[in-house]
């Protein structure tokens, strides 16, 4: 389910704007591509960790009602029909099952794409932007968004050794200190509940400035938007 949160000035609380999104909640087939995947492999692969970042809309959720985010949006079909984390042009857009998808059926998926992503961008350009914007009301200037996401604990064979990963890209100092006072944070707040302290480590197991959504919104708003993404090992949720 797409859900936007209208901007309203006098209800924003702290120093920033805060956008949670989580492009990979779902692994659904709109009826319109369920011809796409009708194979055994298909299927299979819908109910993996390729399918779907397992676990990610559970805490996207539990997250977007203790933030109340000025805007949040959750993915609402599977990465292997298109990934919601990836520009329109990366040759690992579509997916195996949809690579040879007719190009009117590659239009429809992206037209899906644009739907998730063009909102995200629109918002931060409205309160960043606009000359009578939410940032000139409330004399706020960033925006800060946390994308959640997950991984596989054991990919190709290696075993991921952290339970979470914080990317970011570092040569942006803002981020870095937000990740870092993150980290401190999670940390703390992990600190009676279990008997060991997760691993929480910065661009692993991968980095926070290749091809994906936070990278394209850098370009575009540069040091007033902060784009953190948070990936949660997928044997937490087991």
């Amino acid at each position: 389910m797409h859900k936007q949160r209208p901007y309203k000035a006098a209800a924003v609380q702290g120093k920033d704007f805060i956008v949670v999104t989580c492009e990979h909640a779902s692994n659904a087939v709109p009826a319109a591509f369920r011809k796409y995947f009708k194979s055994a492999a298909a299927k299979a692969a819908l109910k993996t960790h390729r399918g779907y970042d397992i676990g990610a809309l559970r805490v996207y959720r539990r997250l977007v009602s203790h933030l109340h985010p000025d805007f949040c949006s959750e993915g609402t079909f599977t990465r292997l029909l298109a990934d919601l984390n990836r520009s329109l042009g990366n040759k690992n857009f579509f997916s195996e099952f949809t690579r040879d998808a007719t190009t009117a059926d590659k239009e429809r998926i992206a037209a899906l794409w644009h739907g998730h992503r063009d909102p995200i961008q629109e918002f931060v350009a409205q309160v960043l932007r606009h000359p009578k914007s939410a940032a000139a009301k409330t004399g706020k200037t960033r925006v800060i968004h946390i994308a959640i996401h997950s991984f596989t604990p054991i990919l190709n064979g290696e075993t991921r050794n952290t339970e979470i990963g914080l990317l970011y890209d570092p040569k942006r100092p803002a981020e870095r200190t937000f990740v870092q006072n993150l980290r401190s944070q999670i940390l703390r707040a992990f600190q009676d509940r279990t008997p060991q302290k997760p691993r929480v480590r910065f661009n692993y197991p991968y980095t926070g400035y290749s091809d994906g959504l936070t990278t394209s919104l850098r370009k575009e708003f540069g040091e007033k938007y902060l784009g953190i993404e948070v990936e949660i090992n997928q044997k937490l949720f087991k």
